[in-house]
């Protein structure tokens, strides 16, 4: 009588546990929220470096932007083809203007890339990093 009463029990608590982790993967739309309610699981395996992708037009980007941050414009159309030959194997931090970063690293996500953290807006980035914004 008791073994069906544990795995009733355990049971129950994988439940619960998956509900709360997809729960906590709703993250929120505040650009003042940490930058791990926008994380990937953490089973992701990405190992290489940290890049920052700036999503911001060319010219928002030289007006400002995080210091060692690259540029690729998800407004241009060609977000998807330019993000095709970067590796999987980095951890990509991305902010851009509005819901820019949002669609941007589920695009990134859908397309195989198991470590993308949404940023938010530049300043959202700039508090999350501490990065200094910088101008070309």
């Amino acid at each position: 009588m008791k073994r069906p009463i544990r795995v009733l029990a355990v049971s129950t608590l994988l439940v619960s546990c998956g509900a709360l982790a997809l729960t906590g993967c709703s993250g929120s739309s505040s650009s003042s929220a940490s930058a791990s309610a926008h994380t990937t699981p953490a089973d992701a395996k990405a190992t290489g470096p940290v890049v920052i992708i700036d999503l911001r037009s060319a010219k928002d980007y030289k007006q400002g932007h995080l210091e060692g941050a690259v540029n690729y414009d998800f407004s241009s159309g060609t977000f998807s083809k330019e993000i095709s030959g970067l590796d999987h194997n980095s951890q990509y931090q991305l902010y851009g203007s509005k819901d820019q970063s949002k669609m941007a690293s589920a695009a990134m996500r859908n397309a195989g890339f198991p470590s993308v953290t949404d940023l938010g807006t530049i300043d959202a980035a700039k508090n999350t990093t501490g990065a200094k914004v910088v101008t070309d």
